[in-house]
């Protein structure tokens, strides 16, 4: 996980978005809701040094993260969408 962390801190988004930001759901009842499941494997992971690489999101966390993204460029992404239709 380190290259993964590496990067975030070279990235745009390292002044603007931590892990969580982008990695769980906004709404407060979905992102507690999220946390138990993904804080069991992140924790697993940091403590025994056990991330398989490549790492590879689950189809949940690409939803997850693909509505954030989009939810935080809406401006730029809308009229992308729009246009593209």
């Amino acid at each position: 996980m380190q290259p993964q962390f590496d990067s975030w801190q070279k990235a745009s988004h390292h002044g603007v978005a931590s892990c969580v930001d982008c990695h769980l759901p906004q709404s407060f009842v979905a992102k507690y809701m999220a946390k138990p499941e993904n804080g069991y494997y992140h924790s697993k992971g940091f403590t025994f040094q056990d991330f398989h690489e490549p790492i590879v999101i689950n189809s949940k966390n690409s939803q997850i993260l693909q509505r954030n993204c989009l939810g935080c460029h809406e401006p730029m992404t809308s009229d992308m969408l729009v246009s593209n239709q």
